[in-house]
């Protein structure tokens, strides 16, 4: 069967080669592709790639979006598609119509779906009527299969330069994805497809000719461990967005507070008045908040699986900072409705009758720019994002340090990257540079405070939660202003990834 499938590819690719021959550019101008498999509205990186390259390019290139187009997108793209002389070109990949549950096999499902992709894809970047006169493309990974290797067969066919934009390592998000098989005969079989997956990502992401990574972490582990040319490597860090950091005139903070004030209401039990005001809703509480897509790198359920939020009411009602009755309140968004969610509701309704000093609120704001004003609202940030690779930084703490909050953030594993990521030390030199990426974004006690377990998380939140600490969470927004605020993505973009699609070595 796996024969047969590789000669319909074979013979797939023979027949678009072909095809790609008799055809001529429907334009004389060049072309960047910016390629994402996946929902093109929840990857910002990928979009702010798009902005910067109708910003910042020279206005012949035209810019073709290549992605599943699910959600909606920032509005620099929207409004840019609405201009008639638009340099902006959106391409749908197609999907494989079936669910998982309405084919006989789950490998049926996988090998129908990627072919479909693979079809899709080569249709869309082959064509020059299309996409015409393609010069570079800037692929997203993860995923990496099946399109890290139809990117370089497409890039090989059409004479173009081929960027990889590592947002994480897809073998890593698969062996997390893939750790709940119990029995040992499943665990080798898991392990066996991670290594085949870990080897193609290796092999198809060297083949690429230059590389932008999240971090510096991930830069060094590509040039040590699996040897890219460095010369080919480099770091563009994610910054906030604009939404982040500009200020709101009265009038729109107004009507953000009354809007937001409508959502925050019923799930904090409070009437609505004329008066009805974010502040008023605050009161003396203190507020935390947590952005989750409910996924297994996140462990939220610390908060109730080891008994954090128990600990932190009993310290709450014992000490004299809860004389003033305050409430140490909990937001936690996120949109996906999955069983790893409906378990830690069910565990949250269990308790949440006799926490009267703390209280958690599970909700989701439709509109962004509202998360956003949460954050506003918020008095500090929580994440639990704990890295498959332990090399790629979590998008919320830059989101949060965008509004100017600190965090209290997990602190990744360095002995489970060093084994997921089997890092071969060779020398001390080597050994004194390996550590997990986290550092590069949080520094402990400068921009907020690190756990790595839930003692350290309990005795965070109750000692941030104390007045007397407010000092030292003034101290952590004075430092993110200084060392994050003040940098900006464009002037990044502009230094760093510019010069790459500006090349003339076509």
């Amino acid at each position: 069967m796996a024969l047969n499938i590789l000669s319909l590819i074979g013979i797939a690719i023979l027949l678009l080669f072909i095809y790609q021959k008799f055809l001529k550019n429907s334009s004389k101008n060049p072309s960047v592709a910016i390629l994402v498999v996946g929902d093109v509205g929840r990857s910002p990186r990928m979009q702010r790639h798009t902005i910067s390259c109708l910003q910042e390019l020279p206005t012949k290139y035209e810019v073709h979006l290549v992605g599943f187009f699910d959600s909606s997108l920032m509005s620099d793209l929207t409004s840019e598609m609405k201009n008639k002389n638009t340099r902006l070109h959106c391409h749908p990949i197609w999907r494989f119509p079936l669910k998982p549950r309405q084919t006989p096999h789950f490998l049926v499902y996988a090998l129908c779906k990627i072919l479909t992709e693979f079809i899709s894809l080569h249709i869309l970047l082959l064509n020059p009527k299309i996409i015409p006169n393609l010069h570079y493309m800037v692929l997203q990974n993860p995923p990496t299969i099946p399109v890290a290797l139809i990117a370089k067969i497409v890039c090989m066919i059409r004479k173009c330069k081929f960027v990889i934009d590592w947002h994480n390592f897809g073998f890593s998000i698969l062996n997390v994805k893939s750790s709940s098989a119990q029995t040992n005969k499943s665990k080798g079989k898991k392990n066996i497809i991670v290594e085949i997956y870990r080897n193609f990502e290796r092999y198809i992401g060297g083949c690429a000719d230059q590389h932008l990574c999240v971090s510096e972490a991930m830069r060094y582990f590509l040039v040590e461990q699996w040897h890219f040319p460095s010369s080919n490597m480099h770091v563009l860090y994610d910054r906030p967005t604009d939404l982040f950091l500009s200020k709101l005139t009265i009038e729109k903070k107004k009507q953000l507070d009354q809007d937001l004030f409508q959502q925050l209401a019923k799930h904090l039990l409070v009437q609505h008045t004329d008066t009805s005001a974010i502040s008023d809703l605050k009161g003396r509480d203190f507020w935390v908040i947590t952005s989750t897509s409910w996924t297994p790198d996140e462990d939220i359920s610390m908060l109730w699986s080891e008994h954090v939020l128990d600990t932190v009411h009993s310290k709450l009602a014992d000490t004299r900072i809860h004389h003033d009755k305050r409430r140490l309140v909990i937001f936690i968004t996120g949109k996906d409705e999955g069983e790893l969610k409906q378990e830690f509701e069910k565990n949250w309704r269990a308790i949440e009758s006799k926490m009267t000093n703390v209280r958690v609120v599970l909700l989701w704001l439709e509109r962004y720019e509202l998360y956003v004003h949460l954050l506003r609202w918020c008095d500090i940030g929580l994440c639990f994002h704990r890295s498959s690779s332990g090399l790629d930084l979590p998008m919320k703490v830059v989101d949060m340090f965008g509004i100017g909050i600190p965090v209290i953030a997990y602190e990744f594993d360095e002995q489970n990257m060093r084994r997921v990521m089997k890092w071969h030390v060779d020398d001390k030199n080597t050994e004194k540079h390996i550590q997990t990426a986290l550092p590069e974004l949080v520094s402990h006690g400068k921009h907020g405070l690190v756990f790595s377990n839930s003692s350290d998380l309990t005795q965070h939140l109750c000692t941030c939660f104390d007045p007397t600490y407010l000092h030292t969470l003034n101290e952590f927004r004075q430092n993110i202003e200084t060392d994050f605020r003040s940098k900006s993505w464009e002037t990044d973009w502009r230094e760093i990834v510019k010069p790459i699609l500006c090349s003339s070595n076509q």
